[in-house]
């Protein structure tokens, strides 16, 4: 779980801010006293999604941009978020997973060992704290101290183009879109419980589109159907692709609360979020 904090579980106005605006949102209910770190920790872990659940492995590194936001724990590393390499040095993530994460890697899994990547700079979209906005603007970027070469980065996505696939009637077909990201493994049963992510590896699973927004695409997972995968904690900040060209449509910040039914992703092809990665000198098709 990751959340806008300083501290993997610590308290700032942000943090409590940031739960009360998606409450207010209407996007899920949570019910818990906001006075705790715990019980702020297990809100936002409730209701932002934010490996996949029952997903497939991708030991075939077939999404070798999507990576994994690491802390040590003593004897190894936990996942707190995922992440998505769109240059050498750069990587995308969601604004509310920067907290609280150490490392970067990319392999496709971590449980053995695995290759680590230190950061220069890390910065959340300006907006991204704003009660009114935040919920618009949930990215950050990672600057790496060294870059990583001989993985192919995630292609980003011309302007507005996914309002020209959905006319297009390219999103109609069930999969249309793929989910990628190192979160939970397993459903949450029991909204807001405090549950590890203890997953060490790269996951993925066809979704199906459900609609977009001005600042979001949205997914329907299978899960639900008793079938394919759901996203959950720790899947935050990895990839939402477009299935049939690869292309990188949005990056994931949000599930429903028992990882079973939707995803939620923010785009990358609006005015406004292509303004913001090109003045961190990201180069835009």
């Amino acid at each position: 779980m990751s959340s806008r904090t300083s501290g993997a579980w610590g308290v700032a106005s942000t943090a409590v801010q940031h739960c009360l605006v998606v409450m207010r949102a209407g996007e899920q209910q949570c019910n818990v006293a906001l006075g705790s770190a715990p019980q702020v920790a297990h809100c936002l872990d409730a209701i932002r999604g934010a490996a996949i659940v029952q997903g497939e492995p991708d030991s075939g590194n077939k999404y070798s941009s999507v990576c994994a936001l690491l802390q040590g724990n003593g004897g190894g590393y936990d996942v707190r978020c995922s992440a998505v390499l769109v240059s050498p040095t750069m990587l995308l993530t969601a604004a509310h997973c920067v907290g609280d994460f150490t490392y970067v890697s990319c392999d496709w899994t971590i449980s053995d060992k695995p290759t680590l990547y230190t950061t220069s700079a890390v910065e959340a979209h300006p907006l991204a704290n704003d009660p009114s906005e935040g919920l618009k603007h949930d990215l950050a970027f990672i600057k790496l101290k060294k870059g990583i070469t001989g993985t192919p980065l995630a292609p980003l996505p011309p302007q507005q183009v996914l309002d020209d696939i959905r006319e297009s009637g390219g999103f109609a077909p069930d999969g249309a879109l793929t989910v990628v990201g190192y979160g939970r493994t397993q459903q949450i049963l029991t909204p807001g419980a405090e549950l590890p992510n203890n997953n060490r590896d790269r996951r993925f699973t066809p979704a199906d589109f459900n609609r977009l927004t001005i600042n979001r695409i949205e997914a329907s997972l299978s899960l639900q159907r008793g079938a394919g995968g759901s996203v959950c904690s720790g899947d935050s900040g990895g990839a939402v692709f477009y299935a049939s060209t690869g292309l990188l449509a949005g990056i994931t910040i949000e599930a429903d609360n028992i990882c079973s039914k939707f995803a939620k992703a923010q785009r990358l092809d609006t005015s406004a979020a292509r303004r913001w990665l090109a003045a961190q000198g990201i180069n835009l098709p």
